[in-house]
């Protein structure tokens, strides 16, 4: 039954076809007779490593993989000479590739790219992945205190130079066409066509260029010399270039988004009729640059030659030196002359001297000028010049500068034809976020943008509507969109924030202010909270730090004497300060810090200073002191300097008194201590430090106040774990004495850290040894601490006053009045070091005992550091932390524990800590004995509820582990290079049996405990399941699995092809694929020599690093297999396997490699062993239309849903792949067995031959088969409509939902192979996995799907489907609407097959660029594929109502 929807699109549509259905196949057919032109016109792409010199006369390719090694240990294709790339021929660049160029080429001249006349340049790069041309040379280091390091910045290779065919000042006919100078051979420019297309730029970075190619002749960083307006050029650079940066010789190019930076000359030139349009323009000078803008138009002497240069541009910014230039030349901002016309608007000039003019015009023509466009238009097309009123010229200070020119005229300028002057532009502050007034080549940090609701948002122009020009509603090159971030040299030199964008804060807070967690929050200044005002912070709000604040201090927030914070976060929505650059280049000295100033006693007996802060006051008489509550705060990656050489800490305690809340607190990656305190009596519980530069803790001045449960990791980068200090002007018995009170601490240390690694600590008055040092005079009490891998001293007690006596136990701390000890229990742990004490000479009282004994944590490895990938602080069940701790003061703020270390049974670190947003901590309570695996199991066991995997397990010969339904095993992470693993040994077993009501689950400790949040699903967090049996493997003997080679635990084959290792019935494994041994991943299943007896059932591997269910050999059978996410190959077949599988699921990701990768042979001829002979029916491969893989653990990168090779056999029906973009098979390597798409003669005989059934459907815009040389046979397939119930386009994770089921009567119904009649395949009257019964998904309850609501199971497809049948994906063609597309993809098959391996590669080769076409439509597609997919949320209902 039709719905009202379909009748309506066929009415519409004779057809049948939706718009978009129509739409969609016209362009397929586009981009497929494109790849057959290509196929019939031109030579596979060249591989070389460098560009060729000279001419290109044929197109070629540079591949992201044609880069090599270069001394500078970057990657880059060099270019060593000109290159001329010649009429009709083109040059294209992968995303991501950088060409680089020495100074002088192999021809003695600057090497250059020329693109001539007729010829094409695609360089197509991402913000991620942008297209760069810089120098070979060794760049030496910029600094300011040589002014002359710019130039030689500047210089080193000559340019990129793009000829094309439009109208120039200077073009005429034939041999009159103008020439650029400089090159020889000469190439010329210019002609008539103004929407010559000379290619694509994107993304394009040019840099350091600008040498001579000629006598006295520099080039341009980037020469578009009569380009036309069919020319795309979006997101271009040019940076450090000893000419121009951009110059258009006459042309009508248009360019968006384009940014120049500290060029020698000028900027942006124009000339020569240029008549292009220019928007979102950023130009930045440095100290000895000219002007942001040189535009002019006379031709050989005619200030009205025609055409006349007509640029126009709308929002712009230049960014001006602040300053006279040392230069005799004109100066200016922008200079227009020579009879220029064109249009400006929205553009803001600011950072310009008093002497230097905003804008200088002279050499006036016949062209109208006048800052009222209907003034000017008036004059007719193109013979005028406008500038806007409303543009916004300022020096840069908040003051102003009065006596700055804005617009200077010469005399031929001030005549009856010009109404522009000094008063026709806006003097205003544009308010910028961050652009300091000397902004040039060596500002440390920016950010361009308006501050939101400043006054670039107003008055405003907003350009006529066009095919180019976008509408912003302000002035200036930025609004919220910071569209330089992540690829810009700012951007690459850490200068840039990332393209954040929200509430600045760059003021002092003087009242009562609320920072919001759904606010973006930018402190941008040294932020101070002013005595009687309060900040209060929302849970789960993130404060986002600027490196400078513009004048060389970091951006702090500074709460004074008499104010508040109060950042109550908790442990769900914790408050952050962080980096506000990308996360990639986030690390320690990325800003300031937290400073706190209260009015609690210090040893210097009234007030002290802060270093580094002006008005830094701190310190009174008042104990209880009330500066506020921290909680749940997370402090990362500060500790730049705020003062002259003065870094800071991450939080800084200065004078705090008690009555501050602070508890759940962090400090990670500073590059100073992490938390200092300077006197006071604040008290801290739940306090973590990460990997901090010096001293994690540090206290001085007479700090007497409380810690307890304190976690420090050192990591490569830290000093000491405390430093403790209390001597003040020279006395140590200053008073009051330090007196830190410190119970319940685990302290990780550096041992076995490699020592490539380990880095001195970069902010600290000494190198001394010692993971906690006590010194000064300090007083304190130390109990209940682990120190753990210590590296070599334990404890440095050094400086000691004579009047502090050092105890180690309770009773002789007692007999001391006052604050006059140092207790350090004997009872604390230190383990690993080569000296536990080191202790002065002079000191009262020794420092000598402790244990010295392994903690016995959960995983607390000798090297574990901020890198890595897993750890547990817990102390195990009978761990001597358990035993024989200290009794803690009772005074009210100490909790009772029975336990040293910072971590009883709950690590108080989940939900808000760095380790915990980083996925390195197990989730849920402490394991008991019971519930642990870990070594060998030599007696058999049962298990079930929540089970950890603490180390590799192996289940010895007769063994058997038994799993009950409904049981979670959850692995720890690596130890030492190996993931914890369960091996099943051969002669072991393992009796899993779920339901799918209660599965079984393997997964690890850290993954997400919410599986409906699907933001974050990482992969490798432990090891897989590994089960080895006796069955036969094609070396007609045994091997040992890889990584596994211990005793030889992980040996399999034999020759019992019955053998039986146990039984898995719903079982799950996710997150798996860690390295278990040296450099050797593992599979999620690794099934190695298992024999059929073994019986396998409903089984699922999500999320691996590896491959997802890999047979090594063996004949094992299985029945429902789903495979979603695996990073390599779904399933992998090798080594002789021959077995059954049927009713196999298979979901590849954007970045996943194959959905099978089937081999053969092993070692030596594939013909002389027995031959790989999967019998697979009855799957379904659900690809990506993004589909490009990235696998880190794959021999290669072929994209394709299935690679049969290296000589396997197989039976291969009832298959279904749909969304293949790339290739659906790929085959190579073959050896002597028959391939054919006709089920074979009996005589053939097993398994000499490859049956892939003609039936099978291969769905979607690529290639149905890729067959190397020698592989073919394989020929027919149907590439009709599979016609599934709900299958996105882009199946990632966070895709709303799938339903994998066909529609009834579809044509996964039709031709249904007959499957063999033996005792395990089951007849089927359907292709792919699933029937279109509600009983068919049998995914459903037990699957990653089901568990995180992805999954449509309940009544049939069809409801949804016909509701849906206008906005489906790129399945929804039928078999009758798609006629014409198969013989079109039948005839590029075919052409393929004729032509060979040249042509099957070249397909390759330039799928890319083919797939482009395609991802144009893909992406406007996306609105409808959403909506289709939430309309389906409500398919149930919508389907009673028709």
């Amino acid at each position: 039954m039709k719905t009202s929807t379909q009748t309506k699109a066929n009415s519409t549509n004779t057809t049948g076809m939706s718009g978009f259905e129509v739409k969609l196949r016209a362009r397929m057919q586009r981009a497929l007779l494109l790849a057959l032109a290509c196929l019939t016109c031109l030579a596979p792409s060249t591989q070389a490593k460098d560009l060729p010199c000279g001419d290109i006369t044929s197109s070629i390719t540079v591949k992201y993989l044609d880069q090599s090694l270069q001394p500078d240990g970057s990657y880059a294709v060099l270019m060593k000479c000109q290159v001329f790339v010649k009429s009709s021929a083109s040059i294209t660049f992968e995303p991501g590739v950088t060409v680089k160029a020495p100074k002088t080429g192999t021809d003695g001249k600057a090497p250059a790219l020329v693109i001539e006349q007729g010829a094409k340049i695609d360089a197509q790069g991402t913000a991620e992945l942008p297209i760069t041309f810089t120098t070979s040379e060794t760049l030496p280091p910029l600094s300011s205190d040589d002014p002359d390091s710019i130039k030689k910045q500047r210089g080193l290779w000559g340019g990129v130079i793009i000829c094309g065919k439009a109208p120039t000042s200077k073009s005429g006919n034939g041999n009159s066409l103008p020439e650029v100078e400089g090159l020889n051979p000469s190439v010329k420019y210019g002609g008539d066509n103004s929407d010559d297309d000379s290619g694509i730029l994107r993304y394009v970075r040019v840099w350091h260029g600008g040498a001579v190619i000629s006598e006295d002749n520099e080039i341009n960083g980037i020469t578009f010399a009569g380009v036309g307006s069919s020319t795309i050029v979006e997101h271009v650079e040019v940076a450090y270039n000893a000419d121009d940066g951009i110059e258009f010789f006459g042309g009508t190019v248009n360019v968006k988004y384009a940014s120049v930076l500290f060029v020698e000359d000028d900027a942006l030139d124009t000339d020569e009729g240029y008549q292009g349009k220019l928007q979102f323009v950023f130009v930045m000078l440095a100290h000895d640059s000219h002007h942001g803008a040189e535009m002019d138009s006379m031709t050989d002497g005619d200030v009205n030659s025609q055409p006349r240069s007509f640029p126009q541009l709308y929002n712009a910014m230049f960014v001006g030196r602040a300053g006279p230039r040392t230069s005799d030349r004109d100066d200016a901002m922008l200079r227009l002359r020579e009879g220029t016309g064109g249009r400006f608007a929205n553009i803001i000039i600011t950072n310009i001297g008093s002497a230097t003019p905003a804008v200088k015009q002279d050499q006036c023509g016949s062209e109208k000028r006048s800052s009222n466009l209907g003034t000017a238009s008036a004059a007719g097309d193109k013979n005028y010049l406008w500038f806007d009123s409303m543009n916004i010229v300022h020096c840069g200070m908040s003051e102003g500068c009065p006596e700055m020119t804005m617009y200077d005229l010469d005399a031929s300028c001030k005549t009856d034809n010009s109404s522009i002057d000094d008063r026709t532009m806006t003097r205003v502050d544009p308010e910028l976020i961050l652009l300091p007034r000397t902004s040039n080549e060596y500002t440390k940090f920016l950010d361009p943008r308006p501050v939101e609701d400043g006054t670039s948002y107003s008055s405003f122009y907003n350009p006529e509507l066009d095919s180019f020009f976008e509408r912003t509603g302000y002035r200036g090159a930025f609004g919220p969109h910071l569209w330089l971030a992540r690829w810009s040299a700012l951007a690459d030199e850490a200068k840039l924030p990332d393209d954040i964008y929200g509430r600045v804060l760059n003021e002092d807070i003087k009242g009562v202010v609320m920072l919001k967690a759904s606010d973006t929050n930018l402190l941008a200044a040294q932020v101070r909270v002013k005595a009687g005002a309060t900040l209060n912070i929302e849970p789960g709000a993130t404060i986002s730090c600027y490196a400078d604040d513009g004048r060389g201090k970091a951006p702090s927030l500074i709460i004074e004497q008499g104010a508040k914070i109060v950042a109550m976060g908790t442990a769900s929505s914790p408050i952050t300060f962080t980096s506000a650059k990308p996360l990639k280049q986030r690390k320690s000295k990325s800003w300031g810090g937290l400073i706190i100033l209260g009015n609690a006693p210090i040893s210097q007996g009234g007030t002290n200073q802060v270093e580094g802060i002006d008005g830094g006051t701190y310190g009174g008489n008042d104990p209880n002191d009330n500066s506020g509550t921290l909680q749940y705060v997370r402090v990362w990656y500060g500790g730049e300097v705020v003062g002259t050489n003065k870094e800071i800490n991450g939080i800084t305690f200065a004078g705090v008194g008690k009555g501050t809340i602070i508890d759940h607190i962090e400090v990670a990656f500073n590059f100073d201590d992490g938390v200092e305190f300077f006197g006071g009596t604040a008290q801290v519980k739940y306090l973590s430090l990460i990997a901090n530069g010096d001293d994690s803790i540090d206290t001085d001045e007479g700090y007497q106040g409380k810690i307890q449960h304190a976690f420090v990791m050192l990591g490569s980068y830290g000093h000491h774990g405390v430093e403790m200090d209390s001597r003040t002007g020279g006395n140590l018995d200053s008073q009051p004495r330090s007196f830190p009170q410190l119970y319940n601490a685990l302290f990780i240390g550096q041992k076995d850290i490699m020592p490539a690694k380990l880095k001195a600590a970069r902010s600290s008055d000494d190198l001394s040894d010692g993971l906690m040092r006590l010194r000064e005079g300090t007083g304190g009490e130390f109990g209940n601490l682990i120190l753990t891998n210590v590296r070599d001293v334990g404890v440095k007690n050094d400086d000691c006053s004579a009047s502090v006596r050092h105890v180690q136990t309770r009773a002789d701390a007692t007999s001391v009045s006052g604050f006059d000890y140092l207790f350090f229990s004997s009872k604390n742990i230190i383990h690993g070091a080569n000296k536990p004490f080191d202790q002065a000479s002079g000191c009262s009282g020794t420092l000598s005992s402790a244990q010295n004994a392994n903690p016995d944590l959960e995983s607390v490895p000798p090297g574990l550091d901020e890198d890595s990938t897993y750890m547990d602080p817990r102390p195990k069940d009978k761990s001597v932390a358990r035993q024989n701790f200290d009794t803690v003061p009772s005074d009210g703020f100490f909790d009772d524990v029975s336990y040293k270390g910072g971590f009883d049974d709950t690590i108080w670190l989940s939900g808000w800590s760095f380790l915990a947003d980083t996925n390195r901590l197990p989730r849920g309570s402490l394991p008991s004995r019971e519930s642990l695996l870990c070594g060998d199991i030599t007696s058999s066991r049962t298990i079930s509820g929540v089970v950890f995997l603490n180390c590799q397990t192996f289940v010895a010969s007769g063994v058997t582990l038994t799993i009950q339904k409904g049981t979670t095993i959850k692995a720890s992470g690596s130890t030492n290079g190996k993931a914890p693993v369960l091996v099943i040994q051969q002669g072991g077993k393992i009796n899993a049996v779920g339901t799918a009501d209660e599965p079984i689950t393997f997964t690890s400790a850290v993954a997400p405990a919410e599986y409906k949040d699907v933001s974050k699903h990482p992969y490798g967090l432990w090891g897989g399941l590994i089960i080895c049996g006796k069955a036969p493997i094609n070396t007609r003997g045994t091997k040992i699995v890889e990584g596994i080679e211990e005793g030889g635990k992980g040996t399999y084959g034999g020759n019992d092809p019955t053998d039986n290792s146990g039984t898995l019935q719903y079982v799950r494994v996710w997150h798996g694929g860690a390295v278990i041994g040296k450099d050797n991943e593992i599979n999620g299943i690794t099934f190695a020599g298992v024999g059929k007896g073994t019986k396998v059932s409903h089984i699922e591997v999500a999320f691996n690093a590896d491959d997802g269910v890999e047979f090594f050999g063996g004949t094992v059978d299985v029945k429902y297999m789903s495979v979603m996410y695996a990073e390599d190959d779904a399933i992998d077949t090798d080594e002789g396997y021959q077995g059954r599988i049927q009713f196999a699921f298979v979901v590849l990701g954007k970045n996943s490699h194959h959905g099978t990768e089937m081999d053969s042979k092993e070692e030596k001829d594939a013909n002389d062993q027995t031959r790989s002979f999967p019998q697979l029916y009855n799957a379904l491969f659900v690809s990506h239309l993004q589909h490009s893989p990235e696998s880190r653990m794959s021999d290669d990168l072929v994209p394709a849903v299935m690679r049969l090779r290296e000589g396997t056999g197989g039976e291969f029906g009832n298959i279904i792949m749909t969304n293949v973009v790339n290739v659906g098979i790929h085959q190579d390597k073959c050896a002597g067995e028959i391939r054919t798409s006709n089920l074979p003669r009996p005589e053939f005989g097993r398994p000499g031959y490859l049956w892939f059934s003609q039936n099978n459907i291969i769905y979607g815009p690529g290639m149905a088969f890729q067959l190397n040389p020698g592989c073919g046979g394989i020929s027919n397939i149907i590439r009709d409509d599979p016609n599934l119930g709900s299958i996105p386009s882009e199946p990632d994770p966070t895709m709303l939902a799938i339903d994998p089921r066909p529609l009834p009567n579809g044509a996964a119904f039709e031709n249904i192979d007959q499957v063999p009649q033996d005792d395990f395949f089951e007849d089927v009257t359907f292709k792919g996995a699933f029937g279109s019964e509600e009983s068919g998904n049998w995914l459903q309850k037990f699957s990653f799907l089901s568990v995180a609501d992805k999954l449509y199971y309940s009544g049939t497809p069809e409801v949804k489907r016909v509701v849906q049948k206008e906005t489906v994906t790129v399945t929804s063609t039928s078999k009758e609407q798609d006629d014409s597309l198969a013989a079109i993809i039948g005839g590029i098959v075919g052409f393929v097959a004729l032509v060979g391996i040249i042509c099957s590669a070249y397909m390759f080769y330039q799928r890319a660029l083919i797939k482009r076409q395609y991802d144009r439509l893909v992406s406007d597609f996306q609105r409808s594929q959403m909506e289709m997919e939430m309309s389906s949320r409500t398919g149930s209902v919508a389907g009673a109502t028709v």
